[in-house]
């Protein structure tokens, strides 16, 4: 199933739905260590979903995030990944990860978002994988969430990284639902920002190569009856 989820990369995409994010309509805040250091976020939209990717940086640490909802309307989301499936869909972790941990709830979000410590040997860091999946649409016969989102956070080179200090740049996430935006009026760059956010821009030695994920799924309710 990882190496599956891993592999399912690159897909084609329209680039009319995707374009860099304006600071004013971002749905993913990490403050933390990154107070005050916007990212560069980039969205993918289409009639089904909002799916957005963020790059934090500040010196050696650095954060990517990949959060997803579904518009309004009878739509969830088929969310596969856990925290251990989402370690080979990030191109920073590609050198090979190391001392996984076990996975445990993250405080202050009803053991909606989990999250487990590993390491980056090649790299001398210590990172830890987080994701979760809440909102769940109470009318979907299975029960889905609207709402989910996946990311990693690796201290810089050398640094230590213990559960307190994973307390307190995680608990600095904020991620908000589905927001009703106008794309920004410079939409020149759609290829670049696609670029970006699947690690293809030379600068970032980041990315998500199989961003948009796309997990979005209708379902039927008919005459007040499931189908």
């Amino acid at each position: 199933m990882l190496s599956a989820l891993a592999a399912c990369t690159g897909a084609p995409v329209d680039e009319s739905k995707v374009h860099w994010i304006p600071e004013d309509s971002r749905r993913i805040v990490l403050n933390g260590p990154f107070q005050g250091r916007p990212a560069q976020q980039v969205r993918f939209q289409d009639r089904w979903q909002q799916e957005d990717y963020a790059l934090y940086e500040n010196g050696k640490q650095r954060a990517e995030i990949i959060a997803i909802a579904t518009a309004p309307g009878q739509l969830a989301l088929d969310y596969p990944l856990t925290t251990k499936l989402t370690l080979p869909t990030w191109a920073f972790n590609g050198g090979g990860v190391s001392d996984l941990q076990k996975a445990r709830p993250l405080p202050g979000w009803s053991r909606h978002m989990f999250y487990r410590p590993y390491r980056l040997a090649a790299k001398d860091r210590a990172c830890v994988s987080f994701s979760g999946s809440w909102d769940v649409a109470q009318d979907d016969p299975e029960q889905r969430p609207r709402r989910a989102a996946f990311g990693y956070y690796c201290a810089a080179p050398g640094v230590p990284l213990d559960d307190d200090r994973i307390g307190t740049v995680l608990g600095g996430l904020r991620i908000s639902g589905f927001r009703e935006s106008a794309p920004p009026s410079d939409l020149s760059d759609r290829a670049g920002a696609l670029s970006f956010a699947r690690g293809l821009d030379a600068n970032t030695a980041g990315g998500n190569p199989g961003f948009p994920r796309q997990f979005a799924r209708s379902y039927v309710v008919t005459n007040g009856k499931l189908r």
